[in-house]
């Protein structure tokens, strides 16, 4: 009986130590996968502030390009006021020229009626006598 007894002891003992022994295991298997999940969340979290970074400075060239387009496309319409305005005086110019050039035209007809002139003779062509 006494052996018995010690068996059990011993088989309690064992099966204390193979829970430890399982249990630490356990525990330093979790630990690990503690660290690992935290180091791959903060490689994460690396991840997304250089993401956003990026992400910030891309954002603030386009935004750059855009003001320098709306410049230009102000400059562009200026421009374009400007070319309108000489052109309008430019087709004014014009138009009184023509008109000017008309009654010249006609001074001259009258002028050549007057002295008796024929039309080829206005326009620059003599007549054989």
């Amino acid at each position: 009986m006494e052996q018995n007894k010690s068996i059990i002891h011993w088989l309690i003992i064992v099966a204390l130590a193979a829970v430890c022994v399982i249990g630490g295991i356990t525990v330093y298997d979790s630990i690990q996968s503690a660290r690992a999940d935290s180091e791959n969340a903060y490689n994460t979290i690396q991840q997304l502030k250089d993401e956003n970074r990026t992400i910030r400075t891309e954002l603030e060239r386009t935004r750059t390009e855009l003001e320098r387009g709306q410049a230009g496309i102000r400059q562009a319409e200026e421009t374009a006021d400007g070319l309108r305005g000489r052109n309008e005086q430019s087709s004014t110019v014009i138009s009184d020229s023509q008109r000017i050039i008309g009654e010249i035209g006609e001074e001259f007809r009258d002028i050549d009626e007057a002295n008796g002139l024929s039309e080829t003779q206005a326009s620059g062509q003599e007549q054989t006598e």
